[in-house]
């Protein structure tokens, strides 16, 4: 049975005092209100009501159940209202991850965020690894690939990244200077540790 539902209907049985009137303010027959207050005693296994031909009378169960059930009732509308307010006002903890080298760009985007939000507690870490959302919590993740864990996810680009080649001006005196990418595999050369640059150096068309 809806329990909730019974709740409410039994709260509006003794708030009306009697099923008929019950049953008109909630819409439904009387029979049905009977039908469910009848159900609510058999789930509970004792009777909440006291009837007579003229009036009912809540038993002391029936006072202490009305009590709880009251304050389950009010729990739930303000659960309910806060979940649809939540777009209206940002609250809780947001947990965001990215790269190192994102991370100086993204503070003061998080510190205007917060700004407009400051009932939003942000938790940010940096690594270069690419997170499981999911097993680690993380609500946001940024990454430099776009590559997802979970087919589920949702990926929204937000730019474009480029890596530029550079060299120290002794280090090409001591090796000389490279005249084509293939050179630079006999180059000693220092890479980023992250996923998307573990295979071969990818120039845009045209470089030479």
């Amino acid at each position: 049975m809806d329990m909730l539902h019974a709740m409410r209907t039994f709260a509006r049985v003794v708030e009306c005092g009697s099923f008929a009137a019950a049953a008109n303010a909630l819409d439904i027959s009387a029979a049905q209100v009977s039908r469910i207050v009848a159900e609510l005693e058999n789930q509970l296994q004792t009777r909440l009501l006291h009837r007579t031909t003229r009036r009912l009378r809540m038993s002391e169960a029936g006072e202490r159940f009305l009590e709880r059930a009251r304050q389950i009732m009010l729990l739930t509308e303000e659960a309910v209202g806060e979940a649809r307010g939540a777009h209206l006002t940002p609250r809780g903890r947001l947990r965001l991850h990215c790269p190192h080298g994102l991370g100086l760009l993204l503070m003061p985007l998080v510190a205007g965020y917060n700004a407009l939000c400051p009932e939003v507690v942000i938790e940010l870490t940096l690594s270069q690894r690419n997170p499981d959302p999911l097993a680690e919590g993380h609500d946001v993740v940024i990454t430099v690939d776009g590559a997802l864990p979970d087919s589920q996810l949702i990926a929204v680009p937000l730019g474009n990244i480029f890596s530029i080649p550079c060299a120290a001006p002794a280090y090409l005196e001591a090796h000389g200077v490279p005249e084509r990418p293939e050179d630079l595999h006999s180059h000693r050369c220092l890479r980023m540790a992250y996923p998307m640059y573990e295979g071969d150096w990818v120039f845009p068309q045209g470089v030479d």
